[in-house]
């Protein structure tokens, strides 16, 4: 019997049959390695588009914030009415449509893409906006940009200044918030030396001596009318204007319930937003105004003043600040008359004449005290004229540093400051040691009420709010793919 295998041909049945199941499985391994190269294509694609995206949203900083205060953050108001999340993720979805819409060379013709995948609306996961753990992200960022260029010469010589500033224990006003509004030491020891005045004249009343002419005869009674009218026409250089801006602390962030993110702490941040106090403060001297340095365009002229006494307007912290000035002054020019025995003596002479003329000797000493209280009042009105007027003040005097005769606490109005440079302290200098000791909460929460005012007075940002801006996210970023795969892609973005 013959087999069909030694029929003509068979050997080519069997090759074609083996390249057959060959073939077969060829092609199975390479359906297999190209369906797994684009499913690997496609989430590489995904990954990169949402990299982009992010970044792209990123790019979108507030262009007024970044060039007034060199801070970058996203605006999710966009320069309209209503911040909110959705305009971020509306953002990010655009970007990630054009990213996934391929072009031709020319870039304009639309043209089919072999992944054919699309996006769905992204999710932000979590966020961090700027007043944040009070203002922790601002922070961070003025840490940033500090160092890089830290003005070592002008830190080192702030720091020699809080050096001798810490050496006398000055006492500010402002530096603890339940000391505001007391009485400054001046005032504490001029309301001793009256009760001391009044108990002498119940000594006396007591021994049977006149006392018709002995309140006439105060030497501090003119500098105490003086001190009765307000303190800026006590102190401000003849034709200084002062500036009538005005902000409601009801709209300001430091008087609002704030928006805030869900905490999220980005990866590559490098600083705790521990900055150094001395840098911080050149940061805020650098990019905030203040009397005699205004800058342009702000809401209020004196920021620096705003920061450390926080009222309304710029004349109330103009006046608040006039008074811690005459604070700190007294003190200084009191401590010096303390130790001048050329001065002491000189006092003691002209309450010896006092008591002369009413025929009380008796009320010299407190007279004596009268007499360099006022002294030094008069003095610290000279020095504050002087810092307003752009001068310099020795922070402690020596003799001939001195302006003022004993005879000026009988026409105080007619001191006048000395605009000349000359040695010692300037206003701004003051109002950096003034920062240095405001506690830095304080000192943070009243800069976004700057920074915010400030960028609501420029173009398109008149709704700007500085809670509602963005410098981290972490955002879900779904996709769908031309062969029903499904894609998450999960990424921290921030500007860190």
């Amino acid at each position: 019997m013959k087999c069909w295998e030694d029929e003509p041909g068979a050997e080519n049945a069997f090759l074609t049959v083996a390249l057959s199941l060959i073939l077969a499985l060829c092609l199975s391994l390479f359906f297999a390695l190209f369906a797994g190269a684009r499913k690997g294509l496609v989430r590489e694609q995904a990954e990169l588009v949402t990299d982009l995206s992010c970044d792209s949203v990123l790019a979108e900083y507030n262009k007024a914030l970044f060039d007034r205060y060199a801070l970058l953050f996203v605006d999710c108001s966009y320069q309209t009415e209503s911040p909110s999340e959705e305009a971020v993720t509306a953002h990010l979805l655009s970007y990630q449509q054009k990213n996934l819409a391929p072009r031709d060379l020319s870039g304009l013709a639309p043209v089919q893409s072999f992944t054919a995948l699309s996006a769905e609306v992204p999710e932000l996961l979590s966020t961090r906006y700027a007043a944040d753990a009070g203002g922790l992200p601002v922070r961070q960022e003025i840490a940033s940009y500090m160092k890089v260029d830290p003005a070592g010469a002008a830190a080192g010589k702030l720091t020699s200044l809080l050096d001798a500033w810490k050496g006398l224990s000055i006492p500010l006003s402002f530096s603890e918030t339940d000391k505001t509004g007391q009485e400054s030491s001046w005032e504490q020891d001029r309301r001793d030396n009256l009760d001391a005045i009044r108990q002498k004249e119940e000594d006396l009343a007591d021994a049977g001596e006149d006392l018709q002419d002995v309140g006439e005869e105060d030497p501090a009674k003119a500098v105490d009318d003086f001190r009765a009218g307000p303190v800026l026409d006590q102190v401000l250089p003849k034709g200084a204007a002062v500036s009538d801006a005005a902000l409601s602390l009801s709209d300001l962030p430091s008087h609002r319930t704030l928006h805030a993110g869900s905490g999220l702490i980005p990866k590559n941040v490098r600083d705790d937003g521990a900055l150094d106090a001395v840098l911080f403060d050149r940061y805020l001297f650098e990019k905030c105004g203040f009397f005699g340095g205004e800058k342009e365009g702000s809401a209020l002229l004196y920021e620096l003043e705003y920061l450390l006494f926080g009222k309304g307007s710029d004349r109330d912290n103009l006046t608040a600040m006039a008074k811690e000035l005459l604070a700190v002054r007294t003190v200084c020019n009191g401590m010096f008359l303390a130790g001048n025995a050329a001065r002491k003596a000189a006092a003691r002479e002209y309450a010896l004449a006092l008591a002369a003329v009413i025929a009380h000797p008796a009320l010299t000493e407190v007279f004596t005290a009268a007499i360099l209280l006022a002294w030094s009042y008069v003095e610290s009105v000279r020095d504050v004229n002087t810092l307003l007027s752009g001068g310099r003040v020795p922070l402690i005097k020596t003799d001939a540093d001195w302006s003022t005769d004993v005879s000026d606490i009988l026409r105080p109005a007619s001191v006048a400051g000395d605009d000349d440079a000359g040695e010692g302290l300037s206003y701004g200098d003051y109002l950096q040691i003034f920062l240095f000791f405001l506690p830095e909460d304080i000192k943070t929460s009243r800069f976004l009420d700057v920074c915010e005012a400030d960028i609501r007075e420029t173009c398109g940002n008149a709704h700007f709010r500085i809670d509602w801006c963005l410098d981290a996210f972490w955002v879900r970023a779904s996709y769908t793919g031309g062969f029903g795969d499904r894609f998450a892609v999960e990424k921290e973005a921030s500007y860190h």
